[in-house]
């Protein structure tokens, strides 16, 4: 949904660089080797700050996406639980 076979999807990588956080996409392996996260379910998005490790999107919130509109409605709708 978010990525194309040339990477990035323009929609969505303008939607990522207009946020008000640093975002990261890692693959499955990246992560786990980066992050000890043990119950971490995949898709799914987790918010970082100096101290701690925060589940951001949910894997079954991930899966109930259907286009790139929705994600971006879901991400801001966080955002606003989380950052603001």
């Amino acid at each position: 949904m978010t990525f194309g076979n040339f990477g990035m999807r323009r929609s969505w990588k303008s939607f990522v660089e207009k946020l008000s956080i640093l975002v990261r996409f890692l693959h499955k392996d990246e992560f786990n080797e980066e992050f000890d996260q043990e119950d971490a379910e995949f898709p799914s998005a987790y918010l970082k700050d100096e101290q701690e490790m925060n589940l951001f999107i949910l894997k079954e919130t991930m899966d109930s996406v259907y286009c790139v509109e929705e994600l971006k409605d879901v991400v801001y709708e966080m955002l606003i639980k989380f950052v603001l």
